[in-house]
């Protein structure tokens, strides 16, 4: 038995990043040709071309992305470069704020998207109320009748 060599593993991956490409294609491929299949049943529906992966996740990640990795990366940048100066602990301050403002306009965001939600479980609730009262006002104006007639109410 041989040693592995570099030249075995640069063969391998290659013929791993073929078989990963190749999978990933045919998977969009019959992915578009569901699109094709429901366009063809529904014109209305329209066709889209599938993001590609990179694209989709910057879509996913991109504030992370801005708001946390490069700040870090120049804070790493800062750390790494020889003398550490007055301008490299400002550098370091500033990125490290930008971290922080982040961490807080993303809780600030989540916790407006939960108010948005407590306001859509009020509006629910204002309508349910204003059904009840309704029913309720009918109730009432039934019973009034009744009682302005004088007949008793039929016992169930």
């Amino acid at each position: 038995m041989s040693a592995v060599t570099t030249t075995n593993v640069v063969v391998i991956i290659g013929v791993a990043v073929s078989c990963a490409t190749a999978l990933l294609v045919g998977h969009l491929h019959r992915k578009q040709l569901r699109q094709i299949e429901l366009f063809r049943k529904d014109p209305n529906v329209g066709i889209q071309p599938p993001p590609s992966v990179p694209v989709a996740f910057l879509g996913r990640h991109w504030t992370l992305i801005v708001g946390v990795f490069f700040p870090l990366g120049g804070i790493g940048l800062v750390l790494i470069s020889q003398p550490f100066t007055q301008l490299s602990s400002v550098l370091v301050l500033v990125n490290v704020a930008c971290i922080f403002n982040y961490m807080l306009a993303r809780a600030e965001q989540q916790l407006l998207e939960l108010h948005r939600g407590h306001i859509e479980i009020a509006r629910d609730m204002t309508s349910l109320l204003k059904d009840v009262k309704h029913e309720v006002d009918g109730l009432r104006q039934r019973m009034d009748t009744l009682e302005s007639s004088g007949s008793e109410p039929q016992k169930r």
